[in-house]
Formats: structure tokens, C-alpha cells, sequence
């Protein structure tokens, strides 16, 4: 018997707004990292749901299967078909990142847009027409950024590219900046 996903919706807008709020998919990283800086900010405006892989990371980041996470990807692109004119977004961190860059080639016409905090990397071909949030820190030990990030943007067309004085997380000011740029992608 398959196990059934469990996302963690981590958004509670208790107001009587009845505005059907855009998606984003936040992907942790290995070993279910993902600081809440990095989705924190979006909560008001997005309806957002933390996932963390079965295993220790995000297969499809790595292999470009999706393995032991074939139901968490379900839930994913079954909530992405039913939207209802939503604009969906995937995001993640680290490891997270990665899987997220590679689910955006794999399945290019769910998801509108990716926020990618320090990615290690991206598999499959480059996507010209999902726009895409990177951010990466000079001072990553974790996944350094010219081995990760550099290579990623030059294989990416329509890519915001942010780099900070920082190692592998998320700054609060980085976060707000990817939720500046969603804005303004929802704005168009």
C-alpha cells in the first residue's frame, strides 16, 4: 500500500478575504532544512505548502526520477491541474532548490514561476520560459556557489539572479526580494 503525501500547509489567513490566493510549494532541503525565512514572508499573500522529501533528499534533483517521492509529486501536479487559474509557484532550498529547478524541466507546464535558494545544481535541459528566482550566498561552504548557482544561471534565460554576502541559508532581505519579484510576475 503507497503511503499518501503530507504537506504541511503552513499558511492561515484568518481574514474574510475570499480571493483564491497563488501556490507555493516549498521544497526543504536534506534533511528536511528549510528556514522559515525563506517562506515566512509570503504566507499573507500565497497559500504555501512546506514538503519534505520520503528520504533523505529529493531524488529527482539528483536523478532526475522521482522515486520514493512519487506521491508528494502527485499531490503536487494534481493541485496544480485543479488551480483554477492560480498561478503556481515551486520553491525550495538547497537540496530542495535543486529538485524544484529540476521539476520545472521534467514538468515545464505546471508550475509559473521557481524561487531557488542555493541550489547545488539542475537536471535535465534549460527552460526558457519559467521565469526563475535564484539566490546564493558568496560564503556557501554547503554548496559552494560556483559550483552550483554559477553553472545553473548560465543554462537559464529568464533567471533573477541574487547573490549575497552570506553562506547556505535564506536572509530575511533575500526572501523579501523573491517575494518582491512574485509580486510583480502576479502584477503581470
Amino acid at each position: 500500500m503507497e503511503e499518501k503525501a503530507n504537506p504541511k500547509v503552513l499558511s492561515n489567513d484568518s481574514s474574510t478575504e475570499t480571493r483564491e490566493r497563488p501556490l507555493l510549494f516549498m521544497l526543504s532541503g536534506a534533511g528536511k532544512a528549510l528556514p522559515e525565512s525563506a517562506y515566512k514572508c509570503f504566507e499573507n499573500d500565497f497559500e504555501v505548502t512546506r514538503l519534505d522529501a520520503k528520504s533523505s533528499t529529493w531524488e529527482i534533483g539528483y536523478t532526475g526520477k522521482v522515486g520514493r517521492d512519487q506521491s508528494i509529486v502527485d499531490a503536487i501536479l494534481s493541485t496544480c491541474k485543479d488551480r483554477n487559474g492560480r498561478m503556481a509557484f515551486l520553491g525550495g532550498f538547497s537540496d530542495g532548490a535543486t529538485a524544484a529547478l529540476s521539476f520545472l524541466n521534467i514538468y515545464p507546464s505546471y508550475f509559473d514561476a521557481v524561487i531557488a535558494y542555493s541550489p547545488g545544481g539542475m537536471i535535465g535541459r534549460r527552460n526558457n520560459t519559467v521565469p526563475v528566482f535564484m539566490s546564493h550566498g558568496f560564503k556557501d561552504l554547503c554548496l559552494p556557489k560556483k559550483l552550483s548557482s554559477d553553472l545553473v544561471y548560465k543554462r537559464l534565460t529568464n533567471c533573477h539572479y541574487v547573490q549575497f554576502d552570506g553562506g547556505h541559508n535564506v536572509p530575511s532581505e533575500v526572501a523579501e526580494s523573491a517575494l518582491e519579484w512574485a509580486k510583480r510576475l502576479l502584477s503581470n
